[in-house]
């Protein structure tokens, strides 16, 4: 959502453009998990499956791109509505995770696009319907955390096909549809709550410009995910972990090497490309 929220429509050779780098990012991240989760035996399907984080900077690409080239035709409203259709499609009958994350990237695009769609609204929204807003979130989050264990945890519940989910699970086939789409509404609820909670502290609008740099921590936290994922850490370590990593990879997000450090090739080729 925030990435369509920001998404701005260009040309599309402009934003061919501005894909490049994205596009860099995102297959040295892939093969750099992948090379680190399987070692160098590596075949074209472990290649062509993004099953690790990198799956949604592919998927930011074809949004993008799709977006640009739909909106010739559609309304905002029209792709957004259209883009539901084929979520309700892909989750029922093909695997959403799959080759070339294109699955996915046709699963969460309702997301992506229902962003695109509140630009100018947001403020407005969040702002008469404040109190809906928090009783609604509050009350996701409990029902996350209650059903949690039921399908959540199951890798195949984010992979597998509504038809083929029930090899895994004695759950009947309408209470599995009616859990999955469940949770995308609690997943609108809960960013709606942090919304509300962002726009009355002035604390987090402050600490908000590290967000400018928040490319640089999910391509990092990608090795880093890869690492930890080779051994059985306990919850006390993970929460070690996390209060470690996500002020030292904010710090270095700021730092001028880390651009060079996501885009390697593309800074290169800049640098050389300056006229002397």
């Amino acid at each position: 959502m925030i990435s369509g929220y920001l998404y701005k429509q260009r040309s599309i050779a402009l934003e061919l453009k501005k894909c490049i780098p994205l596009l860099e990012a995102c297959l040295i991240t892939h093969i750099g998990f992948v090379l680190i989760r399987k070692g160098i035996d590596l075949s074209i399907k472990d290649l062509l499956i993004f099953g690790g984080p990198a799956w949604f900077l592919l998927c930011l690409i074809y949004w993008r791109i799709g977006t640009n080239f739909l909106l010739k035709y559609l309304t905002d409203w029209q792709i957004l509505g259209i883009s539901l259709f084929f979520d309700l499609l892909v989750f029922c009958f093909f695997q959403h995770g799959g080759y070339l994350s294109i699955g996915r990237a046709v699963g969460f695009y309702p997301f992506f696009i229902l962003g695109y769609c509140l630009k100018g609204r947001l403020k407005g929204i969040i702002s008469t319907y404040r109190d809906t807003f928090i009783i609604l979130g509050a009350s996701a989050v409990i029902y996350v955390i209650l059903t949690a264990s039921i399908l959540q945890f199951k890798t195949e519940f984010h992979t597998e096909c509504l038809l083929d989910l029930k090899r895994y699970t004695d759950i009947e086939t309408y209470l599995i549809f009616l859990n999955r789409y469940g949770l995308l509404f609690c997943a609108l609820c809960i960013s709606a709550f942090v919304l509300v909670l962002v726009t009355n502290s002035t604390v987090i609008q402050k600490l908000a410009i590290y967000g400018t740099n928040t490319l640089f921590i999910y391509y990092i936290q990608t090795f880093i995910f890869a690492v930890i994922g080779l051994y059985e850490i306990t919850l006390w370590q993970s929460l070690v972990l996390v209060c470690l990593t996500i002020p030292t990879l904010t710090y270095m997000a700021q730092r001028p090497f880390a651009k060079y450090m996501i885009n390697p090739i593309c800074e290169i080729m800049n640098f050389c490309n300056k006229k002397p």
